[in-house]
């Protein structure tokens, strides 16, 4: 008994989400102006409403320069080459493309 409710609990910890820790001073995070709408970053939190309704990451993976943000229905977004002034931003599902230029940081 004592064995499944290790093996039960290890298999949840397996089975949750996490982070893959995206740098603290992520160049991603700040508020930006993407051609179709004010978006929002924080480390792990994004909002294409301006601030409002922010959505929690359950994984941000970094290569090189991009990021992509992977949420818990699978949607993921991509941040292509963020600078301290611009960066694109992508939707792995549709296809859009914007280039975004940053008002805050």
């Amino acid at each position: 008994m004592k064995l499944a409710a290790i093996l039960s609990a290890a298999a949840l910890i397996v089975t949750t989400p996490t982070f893959a820790a995206a740098p603290a001073d992520a160049p991603y995070v700040g508020v930006w102006d993407c051609q179709v709408g004010i978006f929002m970053f924080t480390r792990e939190t994004y909002s294409n409403a301006g601030g409002a309704e922010m959505q929690a990451a359950t994984k941000v993976e970094q290569e090189g320069n991009n990021y992509i943000m992977t949420f818990a229905d699978g949607y993921q977004i991509g941040l292509s080459s963020p600078t301290d002034t611009s960066m694109q931003w992508l939707s792995m599902e549709s296809g859009d493309m914007f280039d975004c230029t940053r008002l805050y940081k």
